[in-house]
């Protein structure tokens, strides 16, 4: 089965009926993988994810962003992702590691990290794939 086939399953799959997704750190790592192929054609260097509780945000990507001369010589790297250990469902969950997939993509290849014009450009690319891109938690509607 082909990247996007897997990915379709992912999103399409049924959640706990409880109404919580818990990945575990290898569907966290499978999914990475999944949204790295389809989304960033394998463009991304898989950065440590760790995987916790998070009382103020449902994730994270941390960077360094070089603003000097020599750019070249200090290529932005994302260090780490770090993702919740608990969503309302497993889609949500594909959007918000997605989301932070495309702030390491910013990182590694625009030498930024935001949610100005460079993230929103993946929202048609998210959309074909049936998942939403969204800036922070009042943008979220389930």
């Amino acid at each position: 089965m082909d990247a996007r086939a897997k990915l379709k399953r992912l999103v399409n799959s049924a959640d706990n009926p409880n109404g919580f997704f818990s990945p575990t750190p290898l569907q966290v790592a499978r999914s990475y993988n999944i949204l790295n192929s389809c989304l960033f054609d394998n463009k991304l260097r898989k950065p440590n994810i760790i995987y916790r509780n998070m009382r103020d945000a449902w994730a994270l990507c941390e960077g360094d962003v070089y603003t000097g001369e020599d750019r070249f010589e200090h290529d932005p790297v994302c260090h780490r992702i770090i993702i919740n250990d608990r969503f309302p469902s497993r889609k949500f969950f594909l959007e918000v590691l997605a989301h932070e997939m495309i702030h390491q993509y910013q990182c590694e290849f625009q030498n930024r990290m935001d949610h100005g014009q460079t993230f929103w450009a993946w929202k048609n690319k998210l959309e074909k794939h049936n998942l939403r891109l969204f800036k922070s938690r009042a943008d979220i509607k389930f």
